[in-house]
């Protein structure tokens, strides 16, 4: 998520903003990791909207990120904006919380420690 709205950002300021969302909207999937490590300005909300808009119904999204679904809703400045957005992205969901104490690096570390290359 911070790469794109760094790309995102850079996109504007080469006058390239339309071309790039629409080969977000294209993308059979787009995947969304590290929600949340911050919240969003005004103008991120804005392009968050707007992927998550241009793709309701009609291209598939995994979102992830370190922090509960529930919490997204204040990573926004503007309740509108949230609410519009936390509408697109969760009406036509599936939810999976994982509610691990190990980080998936130990868990990564100790299988390869045991041999096991597989998940």
């Amino acid at each position: 998520m911070p790469e794109l709205l760094l790309n995102i950002e850079d996109a504007k300021s080469h006058n390239q903003y339309s071309e790039f969302m629409k080969g977000l909207q294209s993308t059979r999937l787009l995947i969304l990791d590290d929600i949340g490590l911050k919240s969003y300005s005004l103008e991120e909300s804005r392009d968050i909207l707007k992927i998550a808009e241009s793709r309701y119904n009609r291209g598939s999204m995994i979102l992830a990120g370190q922090i509960s679904h529930g919490q997204w809703y204040e990573l926004f400045p503007d309740s509108n904006f949230a609410d519009a957005i936390m509408d697109r992205i969760i009406h036509n969901s599936y939810i999976l919380e994982l509610d691990s104490k190990i980080l998936m690096r130990e868990v990564m570390t100790a299988k390869k420690m045991r041999g096991i290359d597989e998940f």
